[in-house]
């Protein structure tokens, strides 16, 4: 069966004239009523009025998505239905019985789903603890341990295994990822090419230290310290940034470029933990 196109949202006989429509009389009677009022035959009037009660119906549904409760239905169990614009479900055959005040027959649509259960807002795992689940789903994950001695000059390197993440040192040193080298279809890309008797240890599948959170913590500790410039001298250090530089004294805003910092002939800097 092909998807019914969304109609034309039009209500039968909406414009009708003064005299084209009329309530019909007895909707729980049906057509029946005919016999007795109008010898079988139906007017106009009427179909005017039962064609525009059943898209009234039809926009009303439309336009809530889900009916409102209504105390003279039965409702069974499942059904849902909508209360001072909260959604409920009810859990068993209930009747009469108003939602917000009835928990053995309604449940909000978060309460049936346990979308109440899951972790409140603002309570986030730790570090440790992410690391530690993470580290859980690695369990079907080779972990494996690979070293490579540089014959010089090398940019990639691809260790016999399959990975996507892995922890990476070079002499001793750990590198970090997306910086120090990057990581596509378990082959090590270097920033700079290796240098001969370089020694790479790669450890296969196991959690990688992100350089972001790196940089985060050495960034906790910069503002936990108070730095003073006391005095700068020298010449023609001072770069692009210039409208960075202040006045001696303060450090704020200060950016110069590695070969302009070696211009500069002395600096006196005092630090103190806070």
């Amino acid at each position: 069966m092909s998807v019914i196109k969304k109609p034309d949202l039009k209500i039968f006989a909406q414009d009708a004239k003064t005299g084209e429509i009329e309530t019909f009389p007895d909707v729980l009677r049906g057509w029946g009523i005919t016999l007795d009022r109008t010898a079988g035959k139906p007017p106009l009037e009427w179909f005017n009025a039962i064609g525009q009660r059943t898209d009234e119906w039809l926009m009303y549904l439309t336009q809530r998505g889900v009916a409102e409760w209504d105390a003279t239905l039965s409702y069974p169990k499942t059904a849902i239905v909508q209360f001072n614009s909260i959604i409920y479900v009810s859990i068993k055959e209930t009747k009469g019985e108003q939602p917000d005040k009835s928990q053995a027959s309604w449940s909000t649509l978060a309460g049936f789903l346990e979308l109440d259960k899951l972790q409140p807002k603002g309570d986030y795992p730790t570090k440790s603890e992410m690391n530690t689940a993470l580290a859980g789903k690695q369990n079907n994950s080779t972990l494996a341990s690979w070293r490579y001695l540089a014959k010089g000059g090398e940019e990639t390197i691809k260790p016999p295994y399959d990975f996507t993440h892995c922890l990476t040192f070079l002499n001793g040193l750990e590198q970090y990822v997306d910086y120090a080298f990057a990581i596509e279809k378990s082959t090590l890309y270097f920033a700079e090419p290796l240098k001969k008797d370089d020694l790479v240890e790669v450890l296969i599948n196991v959690l990688l230290t992100s350089a972001r959170v790196m940089n985060g913590d050495i960034q906790q500790q910069l503002e936990a310290l108070e730095l003073k410039v006391n005095s700068l001298s020298g010449k023609d250090f001072i770069s692009d940034d210039i409208k960075n530089i202040v006045k001696s004294g303060s450090d704020d805003g200060i950016y110069l470029s590695e070969n302009e910092i070696q211009k500069i002939e002395s600096i006196d800097v005092e630090t103190k933990d806070n």
